[in-house]
C-alpha cells in the first residue's frame, strides 16, 4: 500500500492524540523506544491499529508451525503481536499447571488496516497524501479519556516473603544436586475488583520510566502494558541479536554516587556468573539457526542506566543460517533464556513447580515482523496486564536463583524491579 510522510510539530502531543484516535477500535500494537536510538528500525515509536487479517491461539500445540504459515502468507504485510510464555509447551514435552486467569491467548498477531511511524517530526502513514492527512487531523481533535473512577488499588501478593525465601532455598538445593545451575524464580502480584483506564495508566508509567522496549497491546479486553528494558530478539538483514538481561541494582540519587553503584554492579561475581550463564544459553540457542562460527559475544556485562535502575547488558550475534526461516529462529530460542536458567529444560520444569500462578504474557514477548524480513521482539517483564471484562490485574517480578545467592537479597530485588510501577499504580488511591 502507498505510503505518505507528514510533518508533525509537536511529535509527543501527537503521539497521545493517536493512542487515544487507537483506544476506539478493539484491537491495536504500540511501540517506543523512548529515545533510546535504533530500537525500531530508526523509528522513535510505531502504532499498528485495527486488524485486516488475525492469527489468535488459546492453546499452544502447533503454535509456532500456525505463526509460520500466517508469516509466509502475508510476507509482505507489517504483522504485530506477542507470543506468551507457555508456548515452551509447543517447543518442548512441557506443561503448565496453573489457571490462566487473565483469559489471554497464547498467541496473537494481526495485519493492522492502519500503520503510523514516527522518525522525529516525520509521521509515515500507510495511505495516499490525501488520506493521511485527512486521518491526521481526525487524530488531532482526540483526547485522552479521563481518569477512572477506581478503588483504591491493593496489590495482593500469591507468594509472601517467607514463601519466596523457602522457593529460593528449594531451588538452591538442585543446584547443589547438579539438576540445574540458574533458575528464573517469580511472584505475582494481582488485584481484584479493579478499574483503571488502560492507556491513561500507561501513558503516566511511560513518560516515567521512559525503558526502550515499551510496548502496549489491546486485544479486546486484554490491555498489555510493557514498560521492558530488555531486548530479546532482532533481525537486521541475515543478522540476529539478542540483548540479556542479568544483574539488577538501584539507581543513585546523584551522578557520582550512580558510578560508583555501575562500577560496584559490573564488578560483582555474582551478577556477573548469573549474566555468563545466560550468555552461554543464549549462544548455543541461536547456534541452532546459525551459520557456523558466527554466533559471538560482545558488550560483555555492560550496565546501562535506565530512569530507575541499572542493569547489565550483554549482547550476542549471529548470522542466519539461510536454511531457517525467521519463526525457526524465534521457535529455537524460545522462550528466552533470562526468563528461564540453565539448563533451559529442567529450568523450565522447575518454574512451573515451584511457581504459584501461570506466566501466561509475563516472560514471554511482544514485536513485530516488517515486510523486508527483519523483526523486533522484547522480554514481557516489567509489564502490568489488565483484564478489563475481568477487572483482573497482575504484576509479576522475580530474578535469577544461582548456587551464590542470597535469598534476602534475591527478594529485595523483585521488590526493587516493580517499587516504581506499583508506586504510580497506586496514584489511584
Amino acid at each position: 500500500m502507498e505510503s505518505t510522510s507528514i510533518h508533525i510539530n509537536n511529535p509527543s502531543e501527537f503521539r497521545r492524540e493517536a493512542l487515544a484516535w487507537a483506544n476506539q477500535f478493539p484491537t491495536f500494537a504500540f511501540y517506543d523506544s523512548n529515545g533510546y536510538g535504533d530500537r525500531l528500525q530508526h523509528y522513535d515509536w510505531v502504532l499498528a491499529v485495527d486488524s485486516l487479517k488475525t492469527l489468535v491461539l488459546t492453546e499452544p500445540s502447533g503454535a509456532f508451525d500456525l505463526l509460520e504459515d500466517f508469516h509466509q502468507r502475508y510476507s509482505e504485510s507489517w504483522l504485530f503481536g506477542f507470543l506468551s510464555y507457555d508456548l515452551k509447551n509447543d517447543v518442548e514435552p512441557l506443561t503448565s499447571q496453573h489457571p490462566n486467569r487473565l483469559h489471554s491467548p497464547e498467541l496473537l498477531f494481526f495485519k493492522p488496516r492502519f500503520l503510523f511511524r514516527m522518525s522525529g517530526n516525520k509521521l509515515t502513514v500507510n495511505r495516499n497524501f490525501l488520506e493521511a492527512t485527512a486521518l491526521v487531523n481526525v487524530i488531532n481533535a482526540y483526547e485522552l479519556p479521563k481518569e477512572p473512577f477506581s478503588k483504591k488499588i491493593e496489590l495482593f501478593s500469591n507468594m509472601n516473603k517467607d514463601a519466596y525465601l523457602e522457593r529460593v532455598r528449594h531451588i538452591q538445593n538442585l543446584i547443589r544436586h547438579g539438576e540445574v545451575y540458574e533458575v528464573n524464580l517469580c511472584r505475582e502480584l494481582a488485584s481484584y475488583e479493579v478499574r483503571i483506564n488502560p492507556l491513561t495508566t500507561f501513558l503516566r508509567i511511560n513518560d516515567e520510566l521512559r525503558s526502550p522496549f515499551s510496548a502496549y497491546v489491546k486485544h479486546e479486553g486484554l490491555h498489555i502494558l510493557s514498560f521492558s528494558p530488555e531486548r530479546y530478539l532482532r533481525r537486521q538483514g541475515d543478522e540476529i541479536i539478542s540483548q540479556p538481561i542479568k544483574g539488577t541494582a538501584p539507581i543513585g540519587n546523584t551522578p557520582e554516587e550512580n558510578e560508583a553503584i555501575r562500577e560496584s554492579l559490573a564488578s560483582n561475581p555474582k551478577e556477573r556468573a548469573e549474566n555468563v550463564m545466560i550468555v552461554d544459553l543464549v549462544r548455543n540457542d541461536l547456534a541452532k539457526t546459525s551459520q557456523p562460527g558466527t554466533v559471538r559475544v560482545e558488550n560483555l556485562f555492560e550496565v546501562q542506566s535506565f530512569r530507575t535502575i541499572n542493569q547489565m547488558v550483554s549482547t550476542i550475534r549471529g548470522k542466519i543460517d539461510k536454511n531457517y526461516s525467521s519463526i525457526d529462529v524465534i521457535r529455537n530460542s524460545f522462550p528466552m533464556g533470562s526468563m528461564t536458567g540453565a539448563p533451559k529444560f529442567r529450568a523450565m520444569q522447575v518454574i512451573d513447580e515451584v511457581e504459584m500462578s501461570r506466566r501466561g504474557i509475563f516472560s514471554g514477548t511482544i514485536g513485530y515482523f516488517s515486510p523486508d524480513g527483519n523483526f523486533d521482539f522484547n522480554v514481557v517483564i516489567r509489564s502490568v496486564l489488565y483484564q478489563e471484562k475481568e477487572r483482573f490485574l497482575s504484576f509479576t517480578s522475580g530474578g535469577a536463583i544461582t548456587y551464590d545467592s542470597i535469598p534476602e537479597d534475591e527478594f529485595q530485588e523483585t521488590l526493587l524491579k516493580g517499587e516504581r510501577i506499583c508506586d504510580l499504580l497506586f496514584q489511584y488511591r
